[in-house]
């Protein structure tokens, strides 16, 4: 059981005890009230090692963005439960970005309620883990470009869990697209052979989340007159 009291509040705070059994990082079960009541979505992520659960539809939609962030090593969906004076807590992500780590919970209009919130944020500053609150909006700005990325994150969730090894693939895609300027897809995946290019088609998609090459996906789903970037 860790239970600390934070030094890390500002003293214009209030802040409630916390206690949590470990902040080793791990999906918490949900219960069945709240997969009874709750917007739960269920998906296999490429850096959480499992079938994450998210509790939300902006929480889903931020799964998928970590999924592509470059900047994210790894996340973990529900990570904690806290006891925060009579309330058990749980924050809806842990991620580790840039080697930081940070702990997010999403919120709508209404907000996390500011003793949770405070008791939260002075908790994790005292083992050097950042507490934050992003909006629900924030993340749904961002609907389109985490929708257009889902395809792609499917396929390779499907690959990775049969080991699909393109690595040959990988190189060999990559160095086209560097020395061939401006290659679309229907260059490198023909429609009509699509049913025999798996490899090719997973080794793309792996070079694009991995940010080797880039295509506009912020605005549009990638397809066969998009445009290829190494990075």
């Amino acid at each position: 059981m860790i239970r600390r009291p934070s030094s890390a509040a500002s003293p214009l705070e209030q802040v409630a005890r916390v206690t949590t059994d470990s902040l080793v990082p791990c999906q918490q079960r949900s219960s069945l009230r709240l997969a009874t009541n709750a917007d739960v979505y269920l998906r296999r992520c490429l850096k959480y090692p499992g079938r994450g659960v998210f509790h939300s539809y902006p929480e889903y939609l931020h799964g998928i963005l970590l999924d592509v962030d470059p900047d994210v090593t790894s996340f973990v969906p529900q990570p904690y439960t806290l006891k925060i004076a009579r309330t058990s807590y749980t924050p809806d992500v842990y991620v580790v970005r840039t080697g930081q780590q940070a702990v997010i919970e999403l919120k709508g209009k209404r907000g996390l309620d500011p003793l949770i919130e405070a008791s939260a944020r002075a908790f994790f500053a005292d083992y050097g883990i950042h507490f934050s609150v992003v909006s629900n909006n924030t993340v749904l700005a961002r609907e389109r470009e985490a929708l257009n990325w889902l395809p792609l994150l499917q396929v390779l969730a499907c690959a990775d869990q049969t080991g699909l090894d393109t690595q040959s693939m990988t190189s060999t895609l990559l160095e086209r697209c560097r020395r061939f300027p401006g290659t679309t897809v229907e260059e490198l995946l023909s429609p009509a052979r699509r049913p025999t290019q798996y490899v090719e088609e997973v080794a793309l998609y792996r070079l694009l989340v991995t940010h080797q090459l880039s295509a506009d996906l912020v605005s549009a789903p990638l397809n066969y007159s998009s445009v290829l970037t190494a990075c």
